[in-house]
């Protein structure tokens, strides 16, 4: 049986005064802002009905100041034996309100309505991008394909020209191309994917941003406005696209698997009819399971069909726990493999191949570490979480590690591609060789390996018995 919790209500706001007063928009210190962070006027019109989520007992204060992760929602106060569906209802809303409000808070021009954000202004803002994207993805099998937005944009339409960006890190040329294009979004018929495909660029670019900062790379003013414009010009679509269509937005997100007669109309969309033939045998067996062949590698991108979850059926500790533990075993696989490498850097270029290995090692545990983050005492329930607090924590510090030996690694990247400061080069060239080397000595004295497999088996073990309670 559904449980039934009123976890969030949802407010509607006529006028935009109480929108624009919101605590997210004073500054980091608490006082009067320098910068005046209402929306420009031409972006005024997109939120004069914009729908706030209000749920006292979930939503906490959010510190802007604190380096560390953002805290957007107690889990805590969610039952543990939840569905997988019910959780999605209410965790992926209130988790994109509030990167919809910290993008219209930390993205804003100053009270010359000019463009002066900063790299080291972005890192919570990022950082709830990436969590909202991972919510998105965690809980992508219980949201149905959708025909169309309420407000979608009328064939013809033409679109504001934008200026270009920067290039991204680690793109090639043809991928910086497709880039640079302007994405039909309104086009799309998976609302999912469209949301999706908006954190995703947001991740890419604001990551580009921050990167002069958090790498400690040397940038002229002219290239630090050619991001800045990148990253508005983002932020501008992206808030205009929800704030028009914000009411389906919400109401698609707030209700995930919805009953057979909705799913069956969304599924029998001209757009999908094809895509639809060929999952409806499969997906008929199940109430609530959708799959896509765009899921993030991450999560459940290689998962078959017929083993994606039932968001109305399965708990969402056991599925959770299923996800964890695939996570952490390609992540072995991946140190396995980079380990054996003895060079990051070359003569002169990164081995692509071996930043690629570690690269994913520290998506899969950061996206592992995420979901501890997120579900905490639902991802291990009975108290199981206090057994491992250890190797989470080395999973912490080998993340931190990665992290530090990338930020050397874009910065090279970034003076190799600008043709720019050779003594800079040859110095964090030395950096890399020496992190490096360290850090796979360090790997070898914690046995990174053997708490890799522990974790991933007692992932194992808790979907398991999951299983078995079902």
């Amino acid at each position: 049986a559904m449980i039934s919790i009123p976890m969030v209500a949802f407010v509607s706001i006529m006028q935009s005064g109480e929108y624009f007063d919101s605590p997210l928009h004073n500054n980091k210190k608490g006082g009067s802002s320098k910068r005046d962070h209402s929306i420009p006027n031409y972006s005024r019109q997109h939120h004069r009905h914009f729908h706030r989520i209000v749920e006292k007992s979930y939503l906490t204060n959010m510190n802007h100041t604190d380096t560390s992760d953002a805290t957007v929602f107690d889990i805590n106060t969610i039952p543990t034996n939840i569905s997988f569906g019910e959780l999605a209802s209410i965790m992926v809303p209130i988790y994109f309100q509030t990167t919809v409000d910290l993008c219209v808070a930390t993205i804003a021009p100053n009270s010359n309505n000019t463009i002066d954000v900063m790299p080291d202004e972005v890192f919570v803002l990022r950082k709830t991008i990436l969590k909202t994207r991972d919510l998105l993805d965690v809980f992508a099998p219980v949201y149905p394909r959708k025909l169309r937005l309420l407000g979608h944009e009328k064939k013809g339409k033409k679109k504001d020209k934008k200026k270009d960006g920067g290039k991204g890190k680690h793109r090639s040329q043809s991928e910086e191309a497709l880039h640079k294009m302007r994405m039909n979004h309104h086009s799309v018929v998976d609302v999912w994917k469209i949301l999706r495909r908006f954190l995703d660029d947001g991740y890419m670019l604001i990551g580009d941003f921050q990167d002069l900062s958090h790498a400690k790379v040397k940038y002229t003013p002219e290239r630090l406005h050619i991001y800045q414009v990148q990253v508005w010009n983002w932020k501008d679509d992206f808030v205009a696209f929800v704030a028009q269509n914000h009411e389906g937005i919400m109401e698609y997100l707030s209700h995930a698997c919805p009953d057979k007669a909705e799913k069956q109309e969304q599924e029998l969309s001209l757009a999908n009819i094809k895509t639809s033939q060929l999952h409806r045998k499969e997906e008929e067996k199940k109430s609530c399971s959708y799959s896509r062949s765009k899921s993030s590698h991450l999560f459940w991108k290689n998962t078959p069909s017929s083993q994606l979850p039932d968001g109305n059926i399965d708990e969402a500790s056991t599925v959770l726990a299923q996800l964890g533990s695939a996570q952490l075993t390609r992540a072995l696989a991946y140190l396995v493999q980079a380990l054996a490498a003895e060079h990051v850097v070359g003569d002169q270029a990164v081995n692509k191949d071996v930043h690629e290995l570690y690269h994913n090692l520290r998506k899969e545990i950061r996206s592992f570490l995420d979901s501890v983050d997120l579900f905490g005492q639902i991802l291990f329930p009975d108290k199981s979480f206090e057994q491992h607090d250890e190797d989470v924590s080395l999973l912490k510090q080998t993340k931190k590690l990665l992290g530090d030996l990338n930020d050397e690694v874009v910065a090279y990247s970034k003076y190799l591609e600008w043709n720019e400061y050779p003594e800079e080069q040859l110095q964090l060239k030395s950096f890399i060789t020496a992190d490096w080397g360290e850090f796979r000595r360090w790997a070898e004295e914690v046995d990174l390996n053997g708490k890799l497999y522990s974790l991933a088996d007692a992932m194992t073990n808790a979907q398991n018995e999951g299983s078995l309670r079902e």
